[in-house]
């Protein structure tokens, strides 16, 4: 029997402080929450608008059959299936859009836990953490070019001072 072990992140991976190491545990295990909250989310609604267009295919096929003592009853309950399929589009827009803001402070969260031990300006601390968010990095390229423009500022300032 196969067991799988589980793995620790490298050290790398993680702050050094224990409260930022703790906020941006917690900031991922939120971020993961909501993405497959997201994901159950938009399945359910790609479901559920399936579910209305057999509602509408079966209300037009109804409509072309002849007159019958069900067919008013078929019908009622074909518009009842319809707005109970639309109600549920609604709610899961709505879900999907909790879930969504939720995603967004984790990754707040973990921008934060990360530059809170930075040895960087305030103002720079600031512009990297209202950098657009990157969907594989977590500062995004607006940020790492913030930084690269930081070394450039340290290394032209260490060459003038000629200490560095």
């Amino acid at each position: 029997m196969f067991r799988q072990s589980r793995q620790l992140p490298s050290a790398s991976l993680l702050p050094s402080d224990k409260n930022s190491k703790t906020m941006d545990r917690m900031g991922k295990k939120v971020y993961t929450t909501s993405t497959i909250a997201f994901r159950a989310i938009n399945y359910q609604t790609h479901m559920v608008t399936y579910a209305l267009d057999l509602v509408s295919q079966s209300t037009s096929l109804l409509a072309s059959t002849p007159d019958c003592p069900t067919k008013s009853d078929l019908t009622s309950k074909l518009s009842l299936a319809a707005q109970v399929a639309r109600h549920t589009i609604h709610c899961s827009y709505d879900a999907a859009e909790a879930a969504v803001r939720s995603a967004a402070p984790a990754s707040a969260l973990c921008r934060y836990s990360w530059l809170k031990l930075q040895p960087l300006p305030d103002d720079s601390k600031a512009k990297i953490m209202d950098a657009p968010l990157d969907n594989n990095l977590l500062f995004g390229k607006n940020a790492v070019e913030l930084f690269k423009n930081l070394q450039k500022k340290k290394a032209r300032s260490c060459r003038t001072l000629s200490t560095c």
